[in-house]
Order: C-alpha cells, then structure tokens, then sequence
C-alpha cells in the first residue's frame, strides 16, 4: 500500500487552513505567473506548482493565496542557481486557485488546469469544499 494513502489529511497536506481571498488584481498577477512559470499536475496527485529562481516571488505566491508550502530545490550543476518551489497539494485549495484564475489563463495553460479540476472532481467531490 501506498504510504502517502494511508495518511490523514493533515498529515498529508499540513493543518488546514482557509485560503486568502485575493483581489481582482492579486487573481491577475497569480494568473500571470503561473501562466509563465507555472504547472498544472493532473497525473499521480492533482496539484499546481512554481518553480523559480526568485525566492521572493515564490514566497509572495505563498502569502497572497495563504495556501500551499514552499521548498528549497537542489541545485542539478554546480553552476545553477538555487531555486525554490511553491506547491499547492490540498485539493480544495488546488480548486479554488484554478476557478479563480481559469478566465486569465491562455489556451494551453487552461486546458491542463481544466484536467486537474477534472480530476479533483472526480476523485475528490464528495470532499471538496468550494470556496
């Protein structure tokens, strides 16, 4: 059995914890990077992340949503940058921040975070608390 499935929530994802409500213009500014440097996961775990060089901005991501975790990234060659991730894992968190950004998002950006709400919706709906 899969370790991570037999874990409880909080144990999993961290306490809980109620998003941030962002402004118009926060759900712009979120949607633009993750537009350029963001992910949308729907294999293995439904989750969104930013991966960069700029600690700050990823922390930023942090605070203006009030969700999700930050993490240091291993240096892959010794002449790369240090890099940090933002991840958002708790699946009524990962909906909240794709309903409110999906209208930004381009093409390409939107139908990967259309899979991952797929996906929530279908593994989780019973769970998911829309916020």
């Amino acid at each position: 059995m899969d370790l991570k499935a037999a874990m409880c929530a909080q144990c999993r994802y961290g306490p809980p914890v109620t998003p941030r409500k962002v402004t118009p213009t926060e759900i712009a500014r979120l949607a633009g990077i993750l537009e350029g440097e963001g992910s949308f996961i729907s294999k293995g775990q439904a989750k969104i992340q930013v991966s960069m060089t700029d600690q700050d901005i990823i922390i930023r991501l942090a605070e203006l949503t009030g969700v999700g975790r930050v993490y240091p990234v291993r240096r892959q060659k010794p002449h790369h940058k240090d890099a940090w991730l933002w991840t958002v894992n708790r699946p009524g968190h990962v909906e909240y921040i794709i309903r409110r950004v999906l209208p930004w998002l381009g093409l390409r950006r939107a139908t990967a975070a259309k899979d991952v709400l797929r996906k929530l919706l279908r593994t989780n709906a019973p769970r998911l608390r829309v916020a």
